[in-house]
């Protein structure tokens, strides 16, 4: 069984490259391609795949900040402190790559989010609100997380599932 962060660190990178330019095209990047790992590579020869997860996942926590917002919430590309923190030790400890790698094909990418999600829900196009933030980074955290990218996915629609840090 994997941890947390490596679950988070799968997922994101999952969503990263379906959400990329030539593939759902919500970002305007395209890091995580056959070219733009060439392009990483050339100038971040000790460290392309790092680099790129990072450029994309930039673009898309600019993506999800832009329609969510980026005060009292978490979503996937927007952790607490003690959660990105988390994330770059688990990167650190693997030696700078993705623990299980990065897709390499839309297939490979929603195979594997198939694996991390845990039921069928109705995805919304646009933020989605699915819990509190206590659940921001846990295990079913993750698995709600997969749940409504994957339906976004199948359903065609940018469905931004986010952790509110606001009570009701």
């Amino acid at each position: 069984m994997r941890s947390v962060p490596e679950g988070y660190l799968q997922l994101r990178a999952t969503i990263a490259y379906l959400g990329q330019a030539g593939e759902q095209g919500w970002w305007n990047s395209s890091f995580l391609t056959p070219n733009g790992l060439a392009f990483m590579e050339y100038n971040f020869p000790r460290a392309a795949g790092l680099a790129a997860l990072n450029a994309t996942s930039a673009a898309a926590k600019r993506f999800h900040d832009e329609r969510i917002g980026s005060r009292r919430c978490n979503h996937l590309f927007r952790l607490s402190f003690a959660d990105e923190i988390a994330l770059q030790r688990t990167l650190l400890a693997s030696g700078g790559t993705v623990p299980g790698g990065v897709a390499t094909s839309k297939e490979d990418a929603i195979k594997r989010l198939e694996r991390m999600a845990k039921g069928k829900v109705t995805a919304q196009a646009g933020p989605q609100h699915v819990g509190d933030a206590n659940l921001a980074f846990t295990p079913e955290g993750l698995k709600l997380l997969a749940d409504h990218y994957l339906a976004g996915f199948q359903q065609g629609v940018a469905c931004l599932p986010y952790f509110s840090n606001v009570r009701s």
